[in-house]
């Protein structure tokens, strides 16, 4: 999550909580370790794909958005489709 964070995210001042948002989502969704990650790499095809549409900037990153809201709503879409 530390370099989703960095390098999908544009997100370098909430790295820590972005770690805790997806424990948590992971310990809410029951999945095994490895179809969890599964999950983050399909959620951050999804993001790359679509980040077009974002229009939220990174803090400090002139130009370049925060995909972490974006990135979030998808996994929490594909591991918790009760929350859809």
């Amino acid at each position: 999550m530390t370099d989703f964070s960095l390098r999908v995210f544009h997100d370098r001042n909430h790295v820590k909580s972005n770690i805790t948002q997806a424990h948590n989502i992971w310990n809410e969704s029951g999945l095994e370790e490895e179809a969890f990650i599964d999950a983050l790499r399909e959620a951050k095809r999804i993001v790359l794909k679509w980040s077009g549409h974002i229009r939220k900037l990174a803090d400090g990153e002139e130009g370049l958005k925060n995909r972490a809201p974006y990135f979030f709503r998808v996994l929490r879409n594909l591991v918790l489709p009760s929350e859809s």
